[in-house]
């Protein structure tokens, strides 16, 4: 690059627009100037390799004409090129243009004729001034050459124009060293592309194809038959008039409710009953869940200490379980222990469970734990039971719906029972309510009777007299991901048949 090709710029103080150093224009340097000379600056070892010094008194005075460093990243500059538009110019003066409105000018009279809008002669001819380039690019410029050596090769660039003379003056009338503002391209630089043009106005007709094929005649098609609508059967009368599954049920539940209100169930002092919280070690221990004495109802709940995880896994390991399932999927497992000599199944609904005589680590592991409760076989309220039932819950989703243990084994609906449930492993929810008439086939509780218990391990939960009869109870699903193991302590009171014991 030629050594003129480059036109130093800085930035002023006053209100950030761009000027040019004095350096470079009429008058430069100024008379007397001189600059210092530099001979005798650094001194010599200056500066020290490792922590120079600052040596004040050599620093040569501020140059202020001095050119500001350039740059070693700045993109060159076109000498050539305008420079750009600076938003702080003062506007180009129209002489044509109107003078501004005077706030201080009298009213103008409402009946006076109207001023003229221009003066006469406007425009004047040859104005505005055509620009001198009708085509884009335009020819290279015609101005005079910035230099000793003129423009270099290849010059104007391909993306930029001819800076437009300044408004007022003649063309090529501009100072030396004078760099007009930079104003768009004029409308005439925005022409199209070759081949564009104004697009096709849009029939507003319709199509063409589809008034075809309207015009088509087509053979006309039979409609299908549809097929007679089967009679539907007509509902029979309801015995208690026009009433809905729903608003029947309601009814039989309200009688079921007042048919047990009506008749309640012996007391313990007409009938004797010894509760097994009456038998314990610790009464206080236990907390009452249920007291009915209306229906001859009990159920209380204890934390038992002899209850631990090593049972929990031993059981686990050793009982050869029996799958259970439901109407959809396997709901639990199971395992029916009975007493020497017994045979008696057990039934799951539809399932049956053969009998396995106690093993002697369980019937050990089950004393210790109904220790707290003394049943020491001595008379007939302090009878061990002569079965178990052993179910494993492997996760939230087993689970046992509404039900009552009123099977013919225990006789459950028409005598005294007592049932000890021992929980190992994850908490579940417990839930208990009145018994109700079935609801479309479906056993469940008296609205609003329900109550929930968590049953953790270690806890043991007693249900006597006649509870089975009166509740319904069930192990409701859960989120829980761990295993839960229930044991279920009674007494079978009618061996089935076949069974040597009867």
């Amino acid at each position: 690059m030629h050594h003129y090709a480059l036109v130093p710029r800085y930035r002023s103080r006053s209100r950030g627009r761009a000027e040019y150093p004095p350096s470079y224009g009429p008058g430069y340097p100024p008379p007397g100037y001189a600059p210092p000379p530099p001979a005798s600056y650094p001194p010599p070892g200056y500066p020290p390799e490792r922590h120079p010094p600052t040596y004040p008194q050599y620093a040569p005075p501020p140059d202020p004409y001095a050119v500001p460093p350039r740059d070693p990243y700045a993109q060159p500059r076109d000498p050539y090129a305008p420079p750009p538009h600076d938003p702080y110019a003062p506007p180009p003066h129209d002489p044509y243009a109107p003078p501004p409105h005077d706030p201080y000018a009298p009213p103008r009279d409402p009946y006076a004729p109207p001023p003229p809008s221009r003066s006469p002669g406007y425009p004047p001819p040859g104005y505005p001034p055509a620009y001198p380039y009708a085509e884009y690019p335009p020819p290279a410029p015609a101005y005079p050459p910035h230099g000793p050596h003129g423009p270099p090769p290849g010059y104007p660039p391909p993306h930029h124009g001819p800076p437009a003379p300044p408004h007022g003056h003649p063309p090529y009338a501009c100072p030396p060293n004078y760099y007009p503002p930079h104003h768009p391209h004029p409308p005439h630089y925005r022409t199209p592309m070759p081949g564009y043009g104004a697009l096709r106005p849009r029939s507003r007709s319709p199509n063409r194809r589809l008034i075809r094929r309207m015009m088509i005649k087509r053979p006309e098609r039979k409609a299908k038959a549809k097929p007679k609508a089967k009679a539907k059967p007509e509902k029979k009368a309801e015995k208690a008039g026009d009433l809905t599954p729903r608003e029947l049920s309601d009814i039989k539940e309200a009688e079921a409710k007042a048919k047990r209100e009506a008749h309640p169930e012996a007391t313990r002092e007409e009938k004797p009953l010894q509760l097994l919280v009456e038998r314990a070690s610790n009464p206080k221990s236990w907390i009452p869940c249920i007291e009915d004495k209306h229906l001859r109802s009990w159920m209380y709940m204890s934390q038992e200490k002899g209850v631990s995880y090593a049972d929990f896994e031993q059981l686990k390991e050793k009982v050869e379980w029996t799958e259970i399932h439901g109407a959809a999927a396997l709901t639990r497992k199971t395992m029916w222990f009975v007493k020497k000599g017994c045979r008696c199944p057990y039934s799951y609904g539809k399932q049956q469970v053969s009998a396995v005589t106690f093993p002697d680590w369980f019937l050990d592991m089950a004393k210790r734990w109904l220790n707290s409760l003394n049943l020491n076989d001595q008379d007939k309220d302090s009878t061990f039971p002569n079965c178990v039932n052993l179910n494993l819950y492997e996760h939230g989703d087993h689970q046992v719906a509404w039900h009552s243990d009123d099977e013919p084994l225990f006789r459950g609906k028409f005598q005294d029972t007592r049932i000890i449930s021992v929980t190992l492993g994850a908490m579940r929810k417990f839930q208990v309510g009145l018994k109700a008439p079935r609801r479309g086939g479906i056993l469940k509780p008296e609205k609003g009777s329900m109550a929930t218990f968590n049953l953790g391990h270690g806890q043991v939960c007693t249900m006597e007299g006649l509870f089975q009869k009166h509740y319904l109870h069930q192990i409701a699903k859960g989120t829980t991901r761990q295993a839960r193991i229930n044991a279920t302590f009674r007494n079978i009171v009618e061996h089935a048949a076949g069974c040597p014991l009867r």
